[in-house]
């Protein structure tokens, strides 16, 4: 829920749809980390000032949360045994809602996205595990 007019971490929730279905996330998710990416292009004219240009090329997008059972890890081994079977992998959708400090919902759909479970944990004591993920979207679109 937005705080004193702000969003905080607790303001959004997403959906990953995989080729083959849903992937659910656990119930504890840490952190999700959205960052476009960018093609600069950039001239040097000897008759004027530098100029530079963005190439939107997609999004990263990096989810932590903690280990609840095994799915992303047979996720990992299934996307992986697709891959030396000699299967065409599929991209996916992730579809983000955020509460708005103003009341209303913000809802965004990355497309074409491809996923990969990047952190399959570490395993100690009495700690907690954490797993991270890391995808790709060509685009993002507001979808409400």
């Amino acid at each position: 829920m937005p705080a004193n007019n702000r969003n905080t971490g607790r303001d959004i929730t997403i959906d990953l749809a995989t080729a083959n279905g849903p992937l659910p996330f656990p119930p504890t998710i840490l952190s999700i980390d959205a960052k476009p990416k960018y093609k600069t292009i950039d001239s040097h004219p000897i008759n004027g000032v530098p100029q530079e240009t963005n190439i939107p090329v997609g999004w990263e997008i990096d989810i932590e949360f903690e280990r609840a059972g095994p799915t992303f890890d047979a996720y990992a081994a299934a996307l992986e045994a697709a891959y030396f079977s000699g299967q065409n992998l599929q991209p996916g959708t992730i579809n983000e809602t955020i509460q708005e400090p103003t009341g209303g919902i913000s809802q965004w759909r990355y497309t074409n996205v491809v996923v990969r479970l990047d952190d399959a944990g570490s395993f100690k004591g009495d700690a907690l595990v954490h797993q991270k993920v890391r995808a790709f979207a060509s685009n993002k679109i507001q979808v409400q």
